[in-house]
């Protein structure tokens, strides 16, 4: 009996005796409904971070002349690349803020919430 005990004190529940639960049922349905909850917000937050990374990728295809100016820099100047390509990070940096920043988050999620709203059901990827 008492490695049964210790058993059940790991996992947080105390057994009599005959090894019947006292709570496993009202824990168990506890534990369901918080799975519930959090699936269901689950996919509304991949949902969100899906279109998070679609924004992303188009902030990219929007400062593509930016980045490539910067990877120019870069070859060119090898390790000297921190101090030789500052101007050009910044420009990166700059267009980056503008196409991907909390502004352009909320007008992204405003013009497709009904993607958005499909990918939190599980309608659409």
């Amino acid at each position: 009996v008492a490695p049964t005990l210790a058993r059940s004190l790991e996992r947080g529940r105390m057994t009599s005796p005959g090894g019947a639960e006292k709570d496993g049922m009202a824990e168990g349905k506890a534990q369901f409904k918080d799975d519930a909850r959090q699936s269901r917000f689950s996919f509304r937050k991949r949902a969100e971070d899906l279109l998070r990374q679609d924004l992303k990728e188009e902030a990219l295809d929007l400062c593509k002349p930016q980045v490539g100016a910067f990877a120019e820099c870069a070859k060119e100047s090898g390790l000297m690349v921190v101090f030789s390509c500052q101007g050009k990070l910044k420009e990166v940096n700059q267009c980056l803020s503008i196409h991907n920043g909390p502004e352009a988050w909320e007008r992204y999620k405003l013009k497709h919430k009904d993607l958005l709203d499909r990918r939190a059901r599980g309608d659409a990827t």
